[in-house]
Order: C-alpha cells, then sequence, then structure tokens
C-alpha cells in the first residue's frame, strides 16, 4: 500500500544522487525515496514562504488603508450577487465594514435591521470581496449579525462576524415615552456597596416603564424626568444604609445602597510579648495587638493574616543580623512598626586565666579570685564575663565540697555553656601521736638517749595518717627535746613537729606529743691514789670515788684479800686509811667497796712490800 512521503517545510541545500552501489530500497528511510522526500521539502518550503510574503504584504497594504481611511472601492457594488469564495490556500485575513445599515437609531419595541450594511473581506491572495449575510435557505455562507435588546433603551452593540474575524457598529435604541406610564421597576441593580467618600454611580442600573396597554420600555436617565428617570444623589459622606429614589412621571422606587467606612491607618495597640530574639532563633509576635482605624471614627480589631488581605501581614525580620531591627505591620497599603532586638548568643566560654588558688587546705573556704572568663558569640565577637549567682548576665560557679580530700572538676556556667577547671583539696595536719615507743625508756644516769624504735605518726583532717621519719628540725619530720641524762630523773621527752606547709598546716601550728623516760643513778666508779711499791712496814691506802654515779655514797670498806701475812686496817671505813703489820716482804692485795643507791662497787689495790734498800 502506498504512503503519503512525510514531507516537511525545509529547504534543503543540495539533492541526493543515488549511486549505483545503493541497494533499491524503498519505505520510510528507504535510498530509493531520498530525492523525491528532498524535492517535496523544497516545494512545501517555496510554498509556505510565498504566503508568509503575500500576508506581510497584504498587512503593509491594510495597513496604509487604515492610516488613510480610504476604504472606498470603484464601480457598483450588486450585493445580491454572491460572492465566489476563492479555493485553495486562499484565506481570510481581515473584515471591513465598508457602510453602515441604514438605520441605527430606533424606539424601544422597534424590529432591529440592518438594510444597508455592507461587509468586505480581504484575502491572502491581496484580493478582497463583498460578503452577504448569511442565508442557510438560499446556500449562502456568509456573515452572522448579533441581535440587539429592542426593549432595553440606549446604545447596543451590533456585531458582524465571519469565518473568525468581527467587525461592529453601535445603534441607538430610544425610550417609548408616548404612552400612558402605568408603572416603573429595577430590572438590574447599579453597584450598591461603596466604600466612603467613593462616587455614587448608577452604572449598571436598568429601569423600565410599564405602559397601559401591556406593553414596556427600557427608561434612560434624563436630569430633566422629561424624557428618562430621575434619580436621589446620596450623601457618600455619611457611613452605613442609604435609600437612593428612582423618579419617572408620577411614580418612585427605592432602592438601598450601603456606604462602607474605609481604613485610615493601622494602629499597633499591643507589643508582642517578646522583642528580644536570640540570634538565628525564631521570630514570632504573639500577643501582638493592631486595630485599623476607620474613616468614620471606628476602628477595627485585625487578626494576622499571611496574605494581607483579610488581616495584617507582618514582615519578617532577619535574625541572622544582630542589632535593633524594625518589624513593619501592613494592612491594605497602611503600615505601623515596632522595634525587637536580635541578640547574639553565646557559642562556648572560654577560661583565659586561672583562679590564683588552685589548691586549698581541707575545710578551707573556697574561692575563684583571679579567674577570668570570656563568652565567644555567634556574631563572632568576644565579651569578657563577670561572676553572676544568677548565671544569666554573667557566669555561675559551683561550689566545691570542701570536706572531699582529692582533686574536684569546679563547672563553670554560662546560659547553658560550661568550662571546667581542677583544684586539689589537701587534707591538713591534726595531731601527731606515738605509734611506739623507743626500744629504751630506762637509763643510768649519763647513759647516751637512744630513740630507736620510736615512731611516730601525724594524723589528718580526712583520717589519714602518716609515719614520720626523723628530723632534728621537725619541719619535715619530727623532733625530739634532748632529755637531760646528768641527773637521776623521770625525764619527758617532747616530739613536735612543725610543718612548715600552707596546705596542710595552713595556720602554722606546732603539734606535740611526748613520753617519759626513767633516768637511774649508777654504781659508783673508784679509783686508788696508793703507790704500787712500798719498804716499810707500813703505808696509807688512799681510794678515791671517782663518779658517785649520781647516787650519795652510803659506804665504803677496805678489806685484806690476799698477802704473806694479814696486816693492821686502822681505819677501814674509810676511803683513806694507814695500814701497818707488813713486815714480810711479798704482794698484799686490798679491796675497797663502796656502796650507793645503786649498788656497789669493787677496787682491787696490789701493793708488793720489798726491802728498803731497794728503794
Amino acid at each position: 500500500m502506498a504512503h503519503p512521503l512525510p514531507e516537511q517545510s525545509r529547504w534543503e541545500s543540495e539533492i541526493t544522487e543515488l549511486q549505483t552501489t545503493d541497494p533499491v530500497l524503498g519505505g520510510r528511510g528507504g535510498i530509493s525515496n531520498q530525492q523525491a522526500l528532498e524535492l517535496a521539502n523544497r516545494t512545501r518550503h517555496l510554498i509556505d514562504s510565498k504566503i508568509d510574503r503575500t500576508l506581510e504584504m497584504r498587512e503593509d497594504k491594510l495597513g496604509l488603508m487604515r492610516e488613510t481611511g480610504s476604504y472606498n472601492f470603484t464601480g457598483v457594488i450588486n450585493i445580491n450577487t454572491p460572492f465566489a469564495i476563492p479555493e485553495g490556500d486562499i484565506v481570510v485575513v481581515d473584515l471591513f465594514l465598508t457602510h453602515l445599515p441604514d438605520q441605527t437609531i430606533f424606539t424601544a419595541g422597534d424590529t432591529f435591521n440592518f438594510d444597508g450594511l455592507i461587509i468586505r473581506a480581504a484575502y491572502s491572495n491581496l484580493t478582497f470581496g463583498y460578503i452577504l449575510p448569511h442565508n442557510p435557505a438560499a446556500g449562502i455562507v456568509g456573515y452572522t449579525v448579533s441581535a440587539p435588546d429592542m426593549s432595553v433603551a440606549g446604545d447596543q452593540e451590533i456585531i458582524i462576524t465571519y469565518r473568525g474575524f468581527s467587525v461592529s457598529y453601535t445603534i441607538t435604541i430610544n425610550p417609548n415615552l408616548t404612552g400612558i406610564v402605568a408603572g416603573i421597576e429595577i430590572v438590574e441593580m447599579p453597584i450598591v456597596e461603596y466604600n466612603h467618600f467613593d462616587s455614587f454611580s448608577i452604572e449598571g442600573l436598568i429601569v423600565k416603564a410599564n405602559y397601559a396597554d401591556g406593553t414596556s420600555g427600557i427608561l434612560p436617565h434624563d436630569p430633566t424626568g422629561l424624557n428618562g428617570y430621575t434619580y436621589t444623589v446620596p450623601d457618600m459622606f455619611v457611613t452605613g444604609e442609604q435609600s437612593v429614589t428612582i423618579s419617572f412621571k408620577d411614580f418612585h422606587l427605592t432602592f438601598t445602597i450601603f456606604v462602607n467606612p474605609i481604613l485610615s491607618s493601622i494602629e499597633i495597640t499591643q507589643l508582642p510579648i517578646t522583642l528580644r530574639f536570640a540570634h538565628f532563633g525564631n521570630f514570632i509576635f504573639d500577643e501582638l495587638g493592631v486595630i485599623g482605624n476607620l474613616s468614620d471614627g471606628t476602628m477595627l480589631f485585625l487578626e494576622y493574616d499571611p496574605s494581607g488581605e483579610f488581616g495584617f501581614s507582618i514582615a519578617y525580620p532577619d535574625t541572622t543580623i544582630v542589632g535593633t531591627q524594625t518589624v513593619v505591620v501592613s494592612y491594605r497599603g497602611f503600615q505601623d512598626s515596632y522595634e525587637i532586638e536580635i541578640f547574639p548568643i553565646p557559642l562556648a566560654i572560654e577560661i583565659i586565666s586561672f583562679p590564683n588558688n588552685l589548691a586549698f587546705s581541707h575545710f578551707a573556704d573556697f574561692n575563684f579570685d583571679g579567674l577570668a572568663l570570656v563568652s565567644h558569640y555567634s556574631d563572632r565577637t568576644t565579651v569578657p564575663l563577670n561572676y553572676d549567682p544568677t548565671g544569666e548576665k554573667g557566669f555561675n560557679i559551683i561550689p566545691p565540697d570542701m570536706s572531699i580530700v582529692g582533686y574536684q572538676t569546679i563547672f563553670v556556667s554560662y546560659q547553658g555553656l560550661e568550662a571546667v577547671y581542677l583544684i586539689t583539696i589537701i587534707p591538713k595536719v591534726t595531731g601527731i601521736e606515738i605509734l611506739s615507743l623507743p626500744y629504751k625508756t630506762t637509763y643510768f644516769i649519763n647513759d647516751v638517749f637512744d630513740s630507736n624504735g620510736l615512731k611516730i605518726i601525724a594524723s589528718f583532717s580526712n583520717d589519714d595518717t602518716w609515719i614520720l621519719d626523723y628530723d632534728s628540725t621537725g619541719l619535715m619530720g619530727y623532733g625530739l627535746s634532748v632529755p637531760n641524762m646528768s641527773i637521776p630523773q623521770s625525764e619527758t621527752v617532747t616530739v613536735f613537729f612543725n610543718l612548715k606547709d600552707p596546705f596542710r598546716n595552713p595556720t602554722n601550728d606546732t603539734f606535740l606529743t611526748s613520753f617519759e623516760i626513767n633516768i637511774l643513778p649508777s654504781i659508783p666508779i673508784l679509783d686508788s691514789m696508793t703507790p704500787d711499791e712500798i719498804s716499810g712496814s707500813d703505808f696509807t691506802l688512799t681510794g678515791v670515788v671517782v663518779d658517785n654515779g649520781g647516787s650519795e655514797i652510803q659506804s665504803a670498806l677496805w678489806e685484806w684479800v690476799s698477802g704473806p701475812i694479814e696486816p693492821i686496817i686502822e681505819s677501814p671505813d674509810n676511803l683513806t686509811t694507814i695500814v701497818s703489820g707488813l713486815s714480810e716482804m711479798g704482794s698484799y692485795v686490798f679491796r675497797l667497796t663502796v656502796v650507793n643507791s645503786a649498788g656497789s662497787s669493787h677496787l682491787d689495790v696490789t701493793v708488793n712490800r720489798i726491802p728498803d734498800d731497794d728503794l
């Protein structure tokens, strides 16, 4: 089955030459149809181009005709001869009213006619032709004419239409004033609602007169009342309902209009509850009160309406900009405003200087003297912060529990932000005590004091204890008083601890404890001043108490211990005594016994008896 080529209005720059090697191929896209399609495209393009140029020429000619007003044609016009409509691609491009009808003024109730009307059409081939009225019975496809309402007095437009084009003219219908009026009535109401101070208008008002013969006619407005109706003019400076009276002859009608007060200004009567907003925060205007002041002195309470048609609208501020901003409230062209503040929000707080004291004694009063902070805000500013217990206008700080020893974290806060630092609470020394006494607490006179075995502990405020080392100064460990070992007595040895530490001993106290030692007297220490050799039969035996041991000598006694013969000790109870009767040569041993409260001491003295001439 054959199909038409899919031609397009396109100029082909060249025509394809078939080659001997090309296959014989038909159909859509086939090489055998390529030349025919290219020629068809060229032909269509030429036809369309001619029509476009013709239309341009026609527009130029019609434009000249419109400018000169020349629509006159020579020759005799026979409108009863149907015009042969051009065939093919020639189309109507415009329509002209060449001659008005014979009658354009009528009386209400007359029959409309358009006798004498001449209509001419312009075609795309720059020819013109006369168009007959449409008459299907006669087989004429011509122009159509709109039908006016002949019962309505006034001007009416008559529209002539042909093949999508239209022209028009105006007829005038006068009222029929010759009959006997039986009454009047309003057929169409005019505008009945106005704004204060508007001009009253009867536009749209149609008044009909009913006659005694049963006919009726539309009345025009006539200020004299002779050829139409009159009306009373309402006072548009007064709001509310007003009556307008329509009169014709002896008949009267009234209708009511309403004059609305108009808006003269708007006014903010109550500010919103929130006038300060955080940077980048949500803008709200809760409880904003707005009224409209009306032209008659009354007021209108306005609600929010984003469209601004039925209530006030509001221009949202830019909360990304810090500072004072004006919020504009609008309603029907009127505005009022109020100011808000966009304040920067703190993003972080920073400790730029730590307190002077980061260590405290147990149970001491906490302080943060020297602490300095700044707040970094959303607008890239930095502001120093002062202390404010409420945390609203400055930083707040949570005091630590000074009863807890060790490290504690101090929390500094400002508007939900926190910074921290550490302090140390150090236990205080509360006293010292003896954990164990020295191994030796009983001495003899002049013995050397020995503290070995002594253990001292320091007690702290947190119930902790330290074992102290010995330090003669008592600053870094315990010190001891020096006992008097030269006197037999019960001696108190004082233990002292004077730690120089502002935290562990903030009041610089010296802590004391003590224990007792006993110093006992010792046995006497003896010596002799007797010569080792003698030549006679008698000599002086002398004993010496070098040290009485801190105790009074209770007794002394010389005794013969050994020798060739027993000599005579004349005063044995004295330290010095005469000894006689050493008649034989040899060694004689004497013993001195001295007694004190500590006991007795013994000293043996040897004396050699030699011949007289040996000395």
